[in-house]
């Protein structure tokens, strides 16, 4: 857990081997807290992800090059979505 303007949280769930393994972590109380929460292998949560979340995929496009690939799951992200790309066009 992070501290700044937002607080921050990041789960790597590479390691989990079943979804159950997840809420031994308290999964659902940084989940569905006001903070940010980062999620790297999101799959292993199966059907226990929330219904609405934006997905940000890191491609690797050379050695030194990187993209993003942003995915809004829900109204609340494809508003967040749109807000984003707006900033980035000007």
């Amino acid at each position: 857990v992070y501290q700044g303007k937002y607080r921050l949280q990041h789960f790597d769930f590479y390691r989990i081997k079943t979804p159950q393994n997840i809420f031994a972590l308290g999964y659902q109380e940084y989940v569905y807290s006001d903070a940010v929460t980062l999620i790297e292998w999101p799959q292993r949560l199966k059907f226990f992800l929330p219904k609405e979340f934006l997905k940000i995929k890191l491609c690797i496009k050379a050695k030194n090059q990187r993209s993003f690939k942003f995915t809004a799951k829900g109204s609340r992200y494809k508003k967040l979505l749109e807000e984003i790309h707006e900033n980035f066009r000007d």
